[in-house]
């Protein structure tokens, strides 16, 4: 049996593979002759784009990121873009939604230019064939001229005098405005922190008055003291909210609800410790214990008090 002639309709692209930081992306040509990558995690699938589609590229980019598979750089890398590229996917989609994030915006083109006279012509034919449209005048000053007039040239010129549009801000100017308001807030939040509206409670308002007379709690550390100084002054404070938590967790009675817990004398961390470290690090975000290690400890110690003297290497 002869084998088939080869031809250019025999010919496709062969299946590679590679990976990147832990992920196993394959790329392979489909039957309808797209250039389709896979990107595997765990001989999981995890996203699949057309490499030529940008759009597909982008958004496949942001899901990696939003779904906390991999870093910025490492989905650049799989996606084909640079690591800033995706920080400004993310950050597009965030504010202005998927579509802006995805949405090409190259601008508008120049306009053809043509001479005056042409352009007279062009504007007589509009007003003697009002109805007629940019193609037909387009087709007809093509006659008259003996030379090309492009539909498009007829459009822009029929709306050169028409009154502008109100200007929208782009995705660019958006994020900028974005940044400048973020830079604004940390550079004056320093001395800020959010009120509540004791003037519309009378109750709570006596009691902020009684208790402005009271003195404040003892520090038993430099870092507890350092702690209710930054509190008096009104200054924010890293993770000063989780202070609310832990006083409803007091309220509630915490440590009665676990003495099915004894006490281990010794121990370095109690079981109410423990439960409040997880509860902590849900409520601000933690994706896992390792990431604690990023924390201020002694802002968090605050929460999560551990007493140094139990907790002893042999």
């Amino acid at each position: 049996m002869r084998a088939a002639p080869f031809s250019g309709n025999n010919l496709r692209m062969r299946a590679t593979c590679q990976k990147i930081d832990g992920f196993l992306v394959g790329s392979e040509e489909d039957h309808k002759g797209r250039h389709i990558v896979t990107a595997y995690l765990n001989a999981i699938p995890v996203t699949r784009f057309n490499k030529y589609d940008n759009a597909e590229r982008r958004k496949a980019a942001i899901e990696l990121v939003e779904l906390e598979l991999c870093t910025k750089n490492t989905a650049a890398n799989i996606c084909g873009f640079h690591r800033n590229t995706v920080s400004n996917l993310v950050k597009t989609k965030q504010l202005l939604g998927l579509e802006a994030a995805i949405r090409e915006e190259r601008g508008r083109r120049e306009p053809v230019k043509y001479i005056e006279s042409i352009q007279s012509h062009v504007i007589q034919l509009l007003e003697s064939y009002p109805d007629w449209s940019d193609r037909r005048i387009a087709e007809q000053a093509s006659l008259d001229l003996n030379m090309e007039v492009t539909r498009i040239a007829v459009a822009r010129i029929r709306t050169r005098n028409d009154p502008p549009k109100t200007k929208q801000s782009s995705k660019q100017e958006i994020l900028d405005m974005e940044k400048t308001a973020e830079d604004i807030c940390k550079e004056h939040s320093v001395e800020k922190q959010l009120k509540l509206p004791l003037e519309f409670d009378s109750e709570l308002k006596q009691k902020q008055e009684e208790l402005s007379h009271t003195a404040p709690p003892e520090a038993k550390t430099k870092t507890e003291e350092k702690f209710i100084e930054d509190l008096q002054e009104g200054k924010r404070i890293p993770f000063a909210g989780e202070l609310m938590h832990n006083l409803f967790l007091q309220e509630i009675g915490i440590e009665e609800l676990l003495s099915g817990y004894p006490y281990q004398t010794g121990a370095c961390y109690q079981a109410v410790d423990i439960l409040g470290t997880v509860f902590h690090s849900i409520n601000l975000g933690f994706p896992s214990i390792e990431s604690l290690k990023l924390v201020n400890a002694g802002d968090l110690g605050v929460l999560i008090p551990m007493c140094q003297d139990s907790c002893r290497l042999s």
